[in-house]
């Protein structure tokens, strides 16, 4: 019952905290301006922009020939003091984003200063900061989608309010926040586990805690879509009261059927992977809030190109944002991708991740709807969901390590790498899908002989590829290794192997059949992603559909020309060139430069992931030889087969990718290999290095620490 206890006092809190905050904001001083008659508007671009007063209210229009942004200076002669300004927008058209920036007396922008907001995207008025000084005019910045010749965009402005900041503003809720979303995702996970399995096994427990939290995520979308259909109650506090309803009904399970005990062993069982999982949040959200004034109000995906070191920026972490906010409020998808908005279709990810955010932004909203509407709210659910990998790396831990576990220190030297850190907070979901990969992994490897976990993994996997499709490349050589690996525990006989293959595909298919179904009659599939990465972005007829592509792609390129375009591109895939320019850059430019384009390159490329962590298993190895007398003194890892098993097969799905992919995107970029390949590859080095030998331990460690010093030196 404590864990219980505990939890609703926490959520007491919480509420009080927020309607505090809500009182003191409603209370304190405001500054409004709702009409704009008379006003002195100053435009940065008078032949490309237009101001008008229609009704009181500020109609802007915008020449859209240009893709630029566009600034309007608007007078309000105030002494702000610890406040920010809400802007009411009641009309958008073609114009996705606004911001706020501080301007010199001259009016030039301060590049420092943007503050950026959605449009297109906003269900409540965008907030900004301001600074504690007085303002002449508001700086406020808009930008059409991209260069339209022809097109006119407008945006209508009916009040600005300048009201005082709240705790809620703080970055000190924002880290609240982040753990709140942690603790209510995996609650329901750990009823569930303890109801039907009572006293569990730490890797079991590791291995199942996300996917039955994700399950229980999408019963509170079957209530949802219930109402929906039936006489619909009011969906404001339909999720809230639903969670709050189960997870008591659950609780109640477990003291009906004297499990509460239970309950409390299984939390002790696995508190330091739950610490290091909660230790990860924090670390994740202090990175992502930095120099944010408004941290959950204006963090947009367009923060991340510096959180990534400049890796990337593209629309990606966007997807699942407007899928939840479609599901949620029941609008079209087309409303955000027609027209190639976001250079996708939806039908090119999976859905079951806006789901999961449309179910949390219901449990947000009644609480404080312009928080659980925000970005910065929608990217620490998807931190949370990335995080979560944490669990099932550490029941790995557990399978293949024989010594002290630490799983403290595994996570401390697992996330030592660019690419790990800033998957942690990019909300593409390829990190959260390899996170139940590596799930179903686990329970193929704890369970040799059992048939029926293979119809577990078969949904578990199924779940994954609804969170990123390019999962999906993992599952072909792994799941034939464990079939091998059946059919010699089972006596070489082929019937379990036969049957557990059966259960898997059926229980995989059937796990990915609801959204091809809702594809296949309102979304049809072009398979872009597919065509991107292996068939050189071939043209899609609807007409020949993907077999008549692969006949065109046949066609246009000979056996020879692929055989020799994919060896060179694998053999480019090494990175010398690029490791040989970070070398020289060393030579003639300060540590911070070179330290950045260092960290870039870690998150852009397998070869400087993988690199640095063959070396330290040389070091391990060659010390284990001079100094025999600092090897470990029993042996520190068990299954040693599997181990080797296991990292046979995701270095060979590696190298298949490199050699099958054919087109203009590299294949050896971070993101384009499924990541719990990678996961796995890293942790199988570092566990190897660390049971080598004490020296080749701490080499990991001091690499780590430095590793950590890269990453995050601007903050020192």
């Amino acid at each position: 019952m404590q864990i219980y206890t505990s939890g609703k006092v926490f959520f007491i809190l919480f509420f009080l905290i927020v309607w505090i905050s809500a009182a003191v904001a409603f209370a304190g001083n405001t500054y409004v301006v709702d009409d704009f008659t008379g006003k002195d508007i100053i435009l940065s671009a008078p032949d490309m922009m237009s101001a008008e007063t229609v009704d009181s209210n500020l109609l802007l229009s915008f020449d859209c020939s240009e893709n630029t942004r566009r600034i309007v200076h608007i007078p309000i002669e105030y002494d702000a003091d610890g406040q920010k300004v809400r802007v009411t927008i009641s009309k958008a058209d073609h114009i996705p984003y606004m911001g706020k920036l501080e301007v010199t007396n001259n009016r030039d922008p301060i590049r420092s200063t943007f503050e950026h907001n959605y449009l297109v995207y906003q269900k409540n008025a965008p907030e900004f900061s301001l600074y504690n000084r007085h303002y002449d005019s508001l700086s406020l910045y808009f930008k059409c989608r991209e260069a339209q010749p022809g097109i006119t965009g407008q945006v209508q402005i009916d009040k600005i309010e300048i009201i005082p900041k709240t705790f809620l503003d703080d970055r000190d809720f924002a880290y609240i926040l982040a753990e709140l979303l942690l603790f209510v995702f995996i609650l329901p996970g750990f009823l569930i586990y303890t109801l039907f399995w009572r006293d569990g096994q730490k890797t079991h427990i590791l291995a199942l805690l996300t996917p039955i939290s994700i399950a229980f995520f999408l019963f509170l979308y079957a209530l949802f879509l219930v109402n929906q259909l039936g006489p619909s109650l009011p969906n404001e506090w339909l999720m809230l009261t639903c969670y709050v309803i189960c997870n008591v009904s659950l609780m109640y399970l477990l003291f009906k059927n004297q499990k509460l005990g239970s309950l409390r062993t299984n939390l002790h069982l696995v508190r330091f992977e739950i610490l290091a999982v909660f230790l990860v949040m924090l670390a994740v959200t202090a990175v992502v809030t930095e120099n944010l004034s408004l941290p959950l109000l204006t963090f947009t995906y367009n923060e991340l190109r510096n959180l990534t070191y400049g890796a990337f920026g593209a629309h990606d972490p966007v997807f699942q944002f407007v899928n939840g906010i479609a599901i949620y409020y029941d609008e079209p998808f087309s409303k955000y991708y027609e027209n190639y908005k976001l250079m996708y279709g939806v039908q090119d990810r999976g859905m079951i991740v806006g789901v999961l955010y449309a179910m949390m932004r219901g449990i947000g909203n009644p609480i404080h709807q312009v928080i659980a509407n925000s970005y910065g709210y929608y990217t620490l659910f998807g931190a949370m969901l990335n995080v979560l990998v944490i669990l099932p790396i550490l029941a790995l831990h557990k399978y293949f390590f024989a010594g002290k576990e630490r799983p403290l220190l595994t996570v401390f030297l697992l996330s030592a790498s660019a690419f790990v850190v800033t998957n942690y907070y990019i909300t593409w979901f390829k990190l959260a899908g390899a996170g139940l990969v590596i799930s179903g992994i686990v329970l193929l490897l704890i369970e040799k002989k059992s048939t029926m976990q293979w119809l577990l993994t078969g949904i578990i996997w199924g779940l994954a590829t609804n969170f990123h499709p390019s999962l999906a490349l993992t599952y072909p050589v792994v799941t034939l290794w464990f079939l091998f690996r059946m059919f010699k525990a089972r006596e070489c006989n082929f019937t379990p192997p036969i049957l557990a293959f059966i259960l898997l595909m059926t229980s995989f298919l059937v796990m990915n059949a609801p959204w091809t179904i809702v594809k296949s009659m309102y979304y049809p599939d072009t398979n872009k992603l597919f065509r991107q990465h292996f068939l050189a972005s071939q043209h899609f007829s609807p007409e020949h559909g993907i077999t008549g592509t692969i006949k065109s792609f046949a066609e246009r390129y000979t056996l020879q020309e692929q055989l020799e375009l994919r060896t060179k591109r694998v053999l480019e895939s090494f990175r010398v060139e690029e490791a040989d320019s970070l070398f020289k850059l060393t030579m003639k430019e300060k540590w911070p430069k070179v330290l950045t384009v260092w960290n870039k390159l870690e998150a852009s490329y397998i070869a400087f992931v993988f690199t640095p962590l063959l070396f330290l298993l040389a070091l391990s190895a060659g010390s284990k030889r001079l100094f025999p007398t600092l090897v470990w003194g029993t042996s520190a890892t068990r299954h040693s087969a599997d181990a080797r098993g296991l990292f046979i097969s995701q270095a060979l799905t590696v190298l298949l990718i490199l050699f099958f992919s054919f087109g203009s995107l590299s294949p050896d970029i971070t993101w384009h290999i499924p990541m719990s390949c990678t996961m796995i590859l890293m942790y199988l080095l570092i566990q190897k290095t660390l049971s080598m030998s004490m020296l080749g331990a701490g080499f990991a460690i001091v690499y780590a620490f430095f590793t950590y010093f890269r990453l995050f030196f601007q903050f020192f």
